[in-house]
């Protein structure tokens, strides 16, 4: 609660979020959906630990400075 606190109103100058979700719509009812399956997390990206956010760009297939997908023709995921 007391993080909550500290934080509020401080997204954007203290920390910030950052995702990708790739933009696929399902709005069939009769098929499944054609989504990834796997998103790579970080839950002490951004600073809280050095390198986590890095590594998880990295897995999810994309350059950690750029956020270019990389060109080694791997798989790319969403990430959190």
């Amino acid at each position: 609660s007391e993080l909550y606190t500290k934080l509020a109103g401080r997204e954007g100058v203290d920390y910030a979020r950052r995702y990708k979700r790739h933009e696929i719509l399902d709005s069939s009812l009769n098929t499944n959906p054609p989504f990834r399956r796997t998103t790579v997390m970080a839950l002490h990206g951004g600073g809280i630990e050095a390198g986590t956010s890095e590594l998880c760009l990295g897995i999810a297939g994309y350059h950690p400075d750029s956020f270019a997908v990389t060109s080694d023709g791997g798989p790319v995921h969403d990430y959190w």
